[in-house]
């Protein structure tokens, strides 16, 4: 078929645009492709990564559990060689995954041993640098454990503080709690109160907190019979 004199122009400018930019159109070609490999690249690497710190962590568990049932021992229910295992694989996930939750869980469980035994320097250390790096509830959980702790140390003060402003959405009634406990340290019985009866009221459903109760109780207000009684049994 002829190729009429239209056709043989706009061939003629294809060719010339080739010649002028035919090197640049091959780089943009290979940048191009280079980016997809690279992002695909990029993707096996980053699930392979949270796959070997899920492996980790699901070691972590493996080696704090006490029944076939896979309970997990709180604290004092773990052996020695258990207490290792664990302080080494969460050492690892804390060196080597450093950006994933898997590391924050378990800067909280070496924080909660830490408790157990009472190191309160240690526990406020690992619950410091769990704070840093988590996100939404466990941040919250991280923030509520590192109060208590502060509140051991006798940092009341500063405790409540570290509460202030919080966006608490589920787990209000434990920012309650914790906040009651710490006005009751400072000597504030009716703000401690206040504290206590927020937190009965915003009871998660079917959740049971016994010593909520018995907190509240015993900051009950005297009443004036009950104060009248007191007073002629002192007398």
């Amino acid at each position: 078929m002829a190729v009429g004199s239209d056709e043989e122009e706009q061939i003629e400018a294809v060719k010339n645009w080739l010649d002028q930019n035919g090197t640049s159109l091959a780089i943009t070609i290979l940048i191009a492709v280079g980016g997809v490999f690279g992002y695909q690249m990029w993707d096996k690497s980053t699930r392979e990564y949270a796959e070997s710190a899920s492996a980790v962590y699901q070691e972590l568990r493996e080696a704090v559990e006490v029944s076939p049932t896979g309970t997990l021992a709180l604290g004092g229910g773990l052996n020695d060689e258990q207490r290792a295992t664990a302080r080494y694989l969460a050492g690892q996930l804390k060196s080597e995954y450093e950006d994933t939750t898997y590391a924050v869980f378990a800067s909280l469980h070496l924080a909660r041993n830490a408790a157990d035994d009472r190191d309160w320097d240690a526990a406020r250390s690992e619950l410091t640098w769990a704070l840093d790096r988590a996100e939404g509830g466990i941040k919250l959980i991280a923030r509520l454990r590192l109060a208590r702790v502060m509140l051991q140390q006798d940092e009341a003060d500063a405790a409540l503080k570290l509460l202030y402003g919080v966006e608490a959405g589920s787990l209000l009634s434990s920012v309650e709690e914790v906040r009651g406990d710490i006005l009751a340290k400072l000597g504030r019985s009716d703000d401690a109160r206040a504290a206590y009866q927020r937190a009965v009221e915003t009871q998660v459903e079917g959740v049971q907190k016994p010593f909520l109760k018995m907190k509240l109780d015993d900051l009950a207000p005297v009443t004036d019979a009950v104060a009248e009684t007191a007073d002629q049994e002192a007398s």
